[in-house]
């Protein structure tokens, strides 16, 4: 009995040693399997963390770029803007050259009719005049001369005037 006793002994003792073997080994596996998650943990972290700034980085350019899109858009609107006001005063420009066209031709209409209206006024004068001359005194005679001087003064007058209207109106349709 002491020889089974001592041989179950021995069994007990190498089935121990073989479990603390074993647990041994897990303790080794666990302790590398922990130290592998630490790892992978740590590099997950980092991961993360470069990911976070990577985010950043990206929020970043988006908002620039944003921006860069808000100043366009306002740039390219201002432009547009200051093309149709162009468009506008092009379109009054031209509306008031057609005006300043009519306008002379009316001016030029009506300076004829007045040179007219004065050139017939000044021969009916001197017509009247003529007949009238054998029934009048010298001192009427001296007086309608004075008038017919005083009335081809107003007509030179006239005409001049005309003539210088005229030149400013070129002037300013050359413009």
């Amino acid at each position: 009995m002491k020889n089974t006793l001592s041989n179950t002994l021995k069994v007990l003792s190498k089935e121990r040693q073989d479990e603390s073997t074993k647990l041994n080994e897990s303790r080794m596996v666990s302790e590398n399997i922990a130290e592998e998650k630490e790892s992978k943990l740590s590099c997950l972290k980092v991961n993360n963390k470069q990911m976070e700034i990577s985010k950043e980085i990206v929020n970043k350019q988006i908002l620039q770029q944003r921006n860069e899109n808000t100043e366009l858009y306002v740039k390219l609107k201002k432009e547009s803007d200051a093309g149709n006001k162009l468009q506008i005063l092009s379109k009054v420009n031209q509306d008031e050259r057609k005006r300043l066209n009519e306008l002379r031709e009316i001016s030029e209409i009506m300076i004829v009719n007045e040179n007219h209206k004065l050139i017939c006024t000044s021969q009916s004068r001197l017509c009247l005049e003529e007949h009238i001359k054998p029934v009048t005194n010298p001192k009427e005679r001296f007086k309608n001369k004075c008038i017919q001087q005083i009335d081809e003064t107003n007509y030179l007058n006239v005409k001049l005037n005309n003539e210088n209207e005229s030149s400013m109106k070129q002037k300013i349709a050359l413009k």
